[in-house]
Order: C-alpha cells, then structure tokens, then sequence
C-alpha cells in the first residue's frame, strides 16, 4: 500500500534532481526520523547507497537539509489496530514501545534528536527548515537539530522559503571557497 516513489540517488544530473522535486508532494503522517534516515543514507558511503564519499575524506564536506512542514505525528483510532497504517506499521504494533499516540509523538521527537546528534557526530552540516509551522514543539526541536543557531530557518511564507534556501546554497557556496 506505499504509494512514496523512492528516493533519488545522488547525481550531478540537474534533470534527474528537478523531475524529482517536481514529482515530491505531501501527503500522509511527518514522521521526521524516516526522512532524516534515507537523507542520512544517502550522502554515507555505506549500504543501501554507496554514491557518497568517505566521511574522512577532507576533500568534501558533508551536509544535509531537512525540511518539515508538522509535527511527528500518529493517528490514533478507535479500532483494533489503534491507529491508521504509518511507516512504524499501526500503534497496536508496539514498535516505538507503546500503543499511546502521545508517547508514540514523544519517541518519534527523541529518535528524531538521537539521530540529529549522530549525524553531526559524523562531521555533517546540518541545516534545519520548518515551514508553515506553528508547534513551539517542533520548531524547538529542529532549531536544536541545526549544526549551528543560524543554520536553522523557520520559514512560514514560500518567499521566505525560498530565501532560506539561497541562504543554504550561499554558505554551502562559502565553505567551498574556503577550502
């Protein structure tokens, strides 16, 4: 029952990037880990993707953007399974550890933080946007997820979206000067 087209692999392919984007729309349960993880996957060297160089290679820095436009979220129901189907299977599955949909938010932001601090103890950049968002709670936690203060970018307008992007290219622009 996935209907999510796979990811895109790195490439230079300007094409290949934009048809991608293009065909991206939201729809379904945030649960900003999942996401978090296949970015992750992606830039490593390692399995499932290997298009990504070395984490010791001084030649590259790495970096990551994440966007999200929610909270981690879970729809709980009255029903067998206690909730509707999410990329965790359904509540009554127990595979964050509880059947409450409360707790089940509360593991989704902690993993969410775990992995954050992983990934920057990898030596990625790491650049955080929400947008149109207006949970304290989640802007807290993708504000404390970015490498830096400035590297986070709460944007609730799409021109103020597209400004933190070509403020990302910029610094990205930055950093490669200064190597």
């Amino acid at each position: 029952g996935c209907t999510v087209d796979p990811v895109t692999r790195l490439t230079n392919d300007k094409a290949t990037i934009t048809n991608a984007i293009n065909a991206m729309g939201a729809s379904g349960y945030t649960h900003i880990p999942v996401g978090l993880v296949w970015g992750w996957r992606l830039i490593s060297p390692d399995a499932p993707f290997t298009e990504g160089v070395a984490y010791t290679d001084a030649s590259w820095k790495k970096a990551l953007v994440i966007l999200t436009d929610g909270e981690n979220t879970i729809n709980s129901k009255s029903n067998d399974n206690k909730s509707n189907y999410s990329a965790y299977g359904h509540l009554v599955d127990v595979r964050l550890g509880t059947t409450s949909a409360a707790a089940f938010r509360d593991q989704l932001n902690s993993n969410t933080s775990l992995l954050f601090k992983r990934i920057k103890a990898e030596g990625i950049r790491v650049y955080s946007i929400t947008f149109n968002v207006s949970s304290s709670t989640v802007t807290k936690l993708m504000k404390g997820c970015a490498s830096e203060p400035g590297l986070y970018f709460n944007s609730p307008t799409g021109a103020e979206l597209t400004a933190a992007f070509e403020a990302i290219a910029q610094d990205l622009n930055n950093l490669r000067i200064s190597k």
